[in-house]
């Protein structure tokens, strides 16, 4: 596999590397290189022997106290500018910082992930946006797909922000471990483990941050999907009124149908020759439907359905 080879001065070169010459040249089992030489490992920070394994989502890093190799892991462009980030500040590094070069290493993993989680959440934050105000003043189905791909999305982006706040929380929790961070050797006085934890400690209080304003988004998503669930249900009642309303005024004008249909048979009765008939029963029948009709408001009434409540 390639990995990009960076000393403690800032070199950077690219070298083949093999499973087995990592195990032997940082004393570490080869179980243990399982974060950062499988796909799909949760992201994690841990001491291994004489290095530190680090696994932040697409950078993959065996840190020892001299050198250190970043795994390629299918994001050159982005391993590149990493790494490319990590020489210059390494160049500096006697005029800026008296860290040792694992823990500068891992500081730089940490914050340039979370730089680009946070960059992340800012471009979906303004889609987001865009598609809850669109479909709150113009609801389509199109838009309803959008939001639920963005709720996905923004999930994927939770349990991505989450894996680094239990890594950090687990790694603060342990003092051994912090204490393991340490690989360089006579560095105690210079960097000792409370600089180590304040920097983790800042870290965390960025993840935990970005965590909120995810968990604040959904929850913006939530209730505007009730708010809509609500006009759909509205909008739905309304329309069962409606063909309630229809078919019911159907019926009673059918009632009158029918009996101008009887009137309307080419048979003979005393009603032909009537001057009154036509009036009777034209009156019988307006008098019938407007009887019905009232006693359907009266209905409609007393049950509270009209159409504007």
């Amino acid at each position: 596999m390639k990995a990009f080879r960076i000393t403690s001065n800032g070199t950077v070169e690219i070298r083949e590397v093999m499973k087995k010459d990592l195990s032997t040249r940082f004393n570490i089992h080869s179980r243990d290189l399982r974060p950062v030489l499988l796909m799909r490992q949760l992201s994690t920070i841990s001491v291994r022997g004489d290095a530190v394994i680090i696994n932040l989502e697409d950078l993959k890093m065996i840190v020892g106290e001299a050198r250190a190799y970043v795994l390629f892991s299918g994001h050159e462009k982005l391993t590149r500018e990493f790494v490319d980030l990590l020489s210059e500040k390494l160049e500096t590094k006697g005029e800026d910082t008296n860290a040792p070069f694992e823990f500068l290493l891992l500081e730089s993993a940490i914050f340039f992930t979370l730089e680009r989680i946070d960059m992340n959440f800012y471009n979906f934050e303004k889609i987001l946006t865009k598609t809850l105000f669109d479909i709150s003043n113009k609801p389509t189905e199109e838009l309803f797909e959008k939001l639920l791909s963005l709720k996905k999305r923004l999930s994927g982006l939770e349990k991505r922000v989450q894996e680094i706040q239990d890594s950090l929380e687990d790694l603060l929790e342990d003092d051994q471990e912090m204490s393991d961070l340490r690989l360089s050797k006579g560095t105690e006085e210079t960097f000792s483990i409370d600089s180590i934890e304040s920097i983790l400690d800042n870290a965390l209080e960025l993840v935990i941050e970005i965590s909120n304003k995810i968990a604040e988004k959904k929850e913006n998503i939530d209730d505007t999907q009730e708010i809509l669930t609500l006009k759909m249900s509205s909008i739905r009642n309304t329309v069962i009124k409606l063909n309630l309303f229809t078919g019911v005024g159907a019926t009673i004008l059918a009632f009158g149908t029918l009996i101008t249909g009887f009137y309307g048979m080419n048979l003979r009765n005393q009603w032909e020759d009537s001057p009154w008939g036509f009036f009777v029963v034209t009156g019988t029948i307006i008098f019938i439907l407007f009887v019905f009709l009232s006693l359907f408001y009266w209905f409609l009434k007393k049950r509270d359905m009209f159409l504007d409540k």
